[in-house]
């Protein structure tokens, strides 16, 4: 029951609790995932040289990267559409899409290297071209069927898709010491490991919804023209957004050699474990109820308790976790990785408000405001490369990703307060609980300098 069109107490009562059933499944999956990855990476940073781990971070920035063009981001209108069987059918263009821009994007590459000779300097990533495009083929399925499931609230099978990959990865890397090729070990577990995920997740599709009497090609061309807003603003926002992430492991490469590019993506991967876990299981079980709260006038107060909530759990721990990561990655993964705890301190606030404001990721696609992520992306990215390559030009690394982060903090700060002030929300309450703690922090700061 509701009054003047706001839901009623125990119905946002029971979606709530809804809600944190369907998240706390994803989290579960997610978790196990990122568990695997935790443990694996003392033994991978023994198997593997930092050089060689940085060019696998170059390789995971280019699948993502690419990933977000290929498929024109149709699969993130999956939850849009009133009818099963025509929702299913973005995940179709999906492949269609990125089948058909790989296959171009081959050829294109083949006319670079032998009608033009470009590419004279070679990346080691070039000796693996075929392992490169089949990397970007499996994530975009892989976040295709995701949302497909997403779509149908069968979180515990994205869950477990994510356990399979990640237990896959770590088995398939960790045999690297095994074999003298360790690099194409390292880089083919990864569309390997995806692969199988991605057909356990087809295992688990219904197939009676894929059944459509009418003409497929039509509905395929009515939907690319009702969701044309996803590859006029959101594939471009988010490959900004994405190039943005990657912009450090492809200048510190430039600049600083594959080993600085190793410490760079070991700090993040870390850094991000609290995001990928929480974070992007809020933002997904959120993305599968927004529209309808979107509707309700209700998505301002749903995403503001997400929030608040946040910002007690994560601000003081993170920052205590920071004081310590340079020695904490000493000791665990070697002395080389030093250098891995320093990035991680300097990544830490951005890492804060990624976290903080994940459930306002999906804000974009429900309510269409792609222009303005758009923009925002496009701002921030200029900015934070500018930024990245003057300290990358003097020789100072340490600078450079201190610059980086601190522009990308500020950016996504400014913006995800507006999305939610958009919606309705008092700022000074939404944002109580991080002045207070800021301000703990820095008292604690001082105490300790003091004495």
């Amino acid at each position: 029951m509701s009054v003047g069109g706001v839901p009623s107490v125990d119905r946002l009562g029971d979606a709530a609790k809804k809600r944190l059933g369907s998240m706390l499944s994803l989290v579960r999956g997610t978790a196990l995932a990122q568990l695997v990855f935790v443990l694996a990476t003392p033994i991978l940073t023994r198997v593997y040289s930092a050089a060689e781990l940085g060019v696998f971070g170059v390789y995971t920035a280019v699948v993502v990267v690419a990933s977000r063009v290929v498929g024109l981001r149709y699969e993130m209108a999956t939850p849009l559409p009133r009818r099963d069987e025509v929702a299913l059918h973005l995940t179709w263009l999906t492949m269609l899409l990125s089948v058909g821009m790989l296959g171009a994007a081959y050829l294109a590459y083949v006319f670079a290297i032998d009608g033009l000779g470009l590419f004279d300097e070679a990346h080691p990533l070039q000796s693996h071209v075929w392992i490169v495009l089949t990397g970007i083929l499996m994530f975009v399925l892989n976040a295709a069927l995701s949302m497909w499931f997403i779509r149908k609230k069968e979180f515990g099978i994205v869950a477990n898709s994510r356990l399979i990959n990640a237990l896959l990865l770590a088995v398939f890397q960790l045999a690297g010491f095994l074999s003298s090729a360790k690099l194409l070990v390292l880089l083919g577990a990864y569309p390997l490991a995806l692969g199988i995920s991605n057909l356990y997740m087809f295992r688990r599709l219904d197939w009676k919804v894929a059944r459509y009497r009418r003409s497929r090609a039509r509905l395929l061309g009515t939907l690319a023209r009702r969701y044309r807003e996803f590859p006029l603003y959101a594939t471009l926002s988010s490959t900004i957004s994405e190039l943005s992430q990657a912009l450090p492991l492809f200048v510190l490469s430039a600049y600083f050699g594959n080993a600085q590019v190793g410490y760079f993506f070991m700090a993040r991967r870390i850094g991000l474990v609290p995001t990928s876990i929480v974070g992007r299981a809020i933002s997904q079980v959120n993305h599968a109820e927004m529209l309808e709260h979107y509707r309700d006038g209700a998505l301002g107060d749903v995403l503001s308790r997400q929030i608040r909530l946040l910002q007690w759990v994560s601000i003081l721990p993170a920052f205590v976790l920071a004081a310590v990561a340079p020695a904490l990655c000493e000791r665990l993964l070697g002395e080389e990785w030093r250098i891995a705890g320093e990035y991680l301190q300097l990544m830490t606030p951005y890492v804060v408000v990624r976290l903080v404001f994940a459930p306002v990721q999906a804000v974009n696609y429900v309510a269409e405001w792609q222009r303005e992520g758009f923009w925002v992306a496009l701002v921030a990215t200029a900015v934070s490369t500018g930024m990245l390559i003057l300290f990358s030009s003097d020789g100072r690394e340490h600078a450079a990703v201190a610059a980086y982060f601190a522009v990308q903090c500020l950016a996504n700060f400014a913006y995800r307060s507006y999305l939610m002030r958009r919606l309705g929300t008092n700022l000074v309450e939404l944002l109580t609980p991080m002045a207070v703690q800021i301000v703990a922090l820095a008292v604690l700061w001082f105490v300790v300098r003091l004495y």
